[in-house]
């Protein structure tokens, strides 16, 4: 088991990664001051282990901290976090998955008596902020790029190769850590393998639009994201709902984890009430369409 130290000596830290599918030391982190019993952990994930271990542990993890954890919770601050519920439980359950979580957080309050409890269930799925949206037990945030200079720091940290143009890469990815690493490693820095790859993502996306005959409106929205909550025309949402459901724009009208609003950025595809979750894809699709 792989443990983190806490940053407090009265908190205790459990982290779960959906997306892990075989190391179950990777899927599961706690703080040092957490003891866990591996055959435990092991004997409950086991009847799920076929999907994966992360997304095990994510249907399990009230069961672990009840039979598995050893720490007295009285009077500590406790985290719980799920990387990525989206994929565990599907975009079908995740409101449902939500909800039980909320509830369990409320029992755990009653019956273990810590100092105060957050559960963080993070999602990457465009869809499931609206469909979270609708409800009033739980507090949406944003979890949002990196600025210019932190992801400067993070691309000198991964060694590109001299020659190859920061701003350009700046330009394309906005600050996103996923698609800097993606270039990184699965691309080993090929700008334009990377653009082709994005390219060949998009195409089906852009003949489902034109055979729904939202040529325009995707135009409309190339140019301006913001344009769907300004002018939402019928033809404009159902653009939105499919721009959506492939994690190509977000609704941004809402506060990052770290209680702010991310400024208007034009040049990077970011509007007042929605962003192009990679400038990229606001390029390829213009391209696309010229």
């Amino acid at each position: 088991m792989v443990r983190r130290d806490c940053f407090r000596d009265d908190g205790i830290a459990i982290y779960v990664d959906v997306t892990e599918g075989i190391d179950l030391s990777k899927a599961l982190l706690v703080s040092s001051n957490v003891e866990l019993i591996m055959d435990v952990v092991r004997e409950l994930v086991s009847g799920f282990i076929s999907e994966g271990v992360g997304k095990a542990l994510a249907r399990v993890i009230t069961l672990i901290i009840e039979r598995a954890v050893r720490s007295r919770f009285d009077g500590k601050y406790v985290l719980l976090a799920i990387d990525d519920v989206a994929r565990s439980m599907g975009l079908g359950n995740i409101e449902w998955y939500i909800k039980w979580l909320y509830e369990y957080m409320q029992r755990f309050m009653s019956e273990y008596k810590p100092r105060a409890i957050n559960i963080i269930a993070t999602t990457s799925e465009g869809e499931s902020l609206r469909l979270l949206f609708r409800h009033n037990y739980l507090v949406t945030r944003l979890i949002w790029n990196l600025d210019k200079e932190p992801f400067r720091e993070l691309y000198e940290s991964l060694n590109p190769p001299t020659g190859l143009d920061f701003e350009e890469v700046w330009s394309l990815q906005g600050g996103n850590p996923r698609a800097l690493w993606e270039l990184a490693v699965t691309f080993n820095w090929n700008l334009t393998a990377y653009k082709n790859s994005v390219m060949e993502r998009l195409m089906p996306v852009i003949s489902e639009i034109r055979g729904r005959g939202l040529t325009r409106e995707l135009m409309e929205v190339v140019n301006d994201s913001d344009i769907i909550q300004q002018e939402p025309t019928a033809k404009l949402m159902e653009l939105s709902e499919i721009l959506t459901r492939n994690n190509l724009i977000i609704y941004k009208w809402v506060e990052t984890i770290g209680n702010v609003k991310i400024p208007k950025d034009q040049e990077l595809g970011i509007g007042e009430y929605y962003a192009w979750q990679l400038p990229i894809y606001q390029a390829v699709m213009k391209q696309l369409l010229t």
